[in-house]
C-alpha cells in the first residue's frame, strides 16, 4: 500500500483479485499523487467545458466566462483534494452531493462579477450539466 501512496484503501471484492491480477501482470498502475493530478485536470476540463456551456445559454459576457471558468475549477478542484484526502470513493455517483456543495459556492462567489440572478441561472445551469 505504501506503493500507491497515502490514503490508498484496499478494494474489496470482487475488485480486489482482477485489480491485483493486472498489478502482477505488468498493468500501468497510478500512485495517489498521479490519481490525484489527473483529477485536478478533470476538474480543469470541466470548468472550462460547463462555463462555456452556462455562458452561452445565459448570455454572460466573455471576461464573466472567464471567471465562471476559474470559480468553478476551484471548487472542483477543493472537492475532488477533500475526496482524494478521505481515501477516495468507490461509489461511482460520489460527486453528486460535493459537486452540488461546489454550485452553491460557485452561485455566492459569482455574485460579486454577475446579478444575482444571472448568479442563480448558472446555479440551474451547473445542475442540469451535471451526469445522471
Amino acid at each position: 500500500m505504501t506503493a500507491l501512496g497515502a490514503g490508498s484503501q484496499k478494494l474489496e471484492a470482487p475488485w480486489d483479485e482482477p485489480q491485483a491480477a493486472g498489478w502482477t501482470h505488468g498493468e500501468l498502475w497510478l500512485d495517489s499523487n498521479n490519481i490525484l493530478m489527473l483529477s485536478l485536470l478533470e476538474a480543469r476540463m470541466l470548468a472550462a467545458r460547463w462555463s462555456a456551456k452556462a455562458g452561452k445559454e445565459l448570455g454572460l459576457p466573455g471576461e464573466a466566462v472567464q471567471n465562471l471558468e476559474e470559480v468553478i475549477r476551484e471548487e472542483l478542484a477543493s472537492e475532488f483534494e477533500r475526496v482524494h484526502k478521505q481515501g477516495g470513493s468507490s461509489d461511482r455517483r460520489w460527486y453528486v452531493r460535493p459537486f452540488a456543495s461546489a454550485f452553491d459556492r460557485v452561485a455566492d462567489r459569482m455574485k460579486e462579477v454577475i446579478s444575482q440572478n444571472q448568479a442563480e441561472a448558472v446555479r440551474a445551469v451547473l445542475d442540469r450539466l451535471l451526469p445522471p
